[in-house]
């Protein structure tokens, strides 16, 4: 695994940590494998380009199937981050 200082997108593009699939159900009873999680697409904005229509903080929904998963660490935190075009991104979220 790598691990970068920074890594700031070009273009129209931003760099998205993911939120974590849910280990256990709702209710906290049941622990899900992973091969049986189902795959969020959410996440937090981490770094954006001067192009970008985001901004780092914000919380965005993402197509699926898009971008460039991006596993290494990225300022000490572990990832998933994804590496995104503004265009896959579908919202921004509460």
């Amino acid at each position: 695994m790598a691990s970068y200082k920074k890594i700031t997108p070009t273009g129209a593009r931003v760099l998205v940590r993911k939120d974590a699939s849910e280990a256990y159900s709702e209710d906290g009873s049941i622990a899900i494998p992973e091969k049986g999680r189902t795959e969020k697409f959410t996440g937090v904005v981490v770094s954006a380009s001067p192009g970008s229509d985001y901004s780092r903080g914000d919380r965005v929904l993402f197509a699926p199937y898009v971008g460039v998963e991006i596993d290494d660490k990225i300022a000490g935190e572990e990832g998933p981050y994804m590496l995104l075009n503004d265009s896959d991104v579908l919202a921004t979220v509460e």
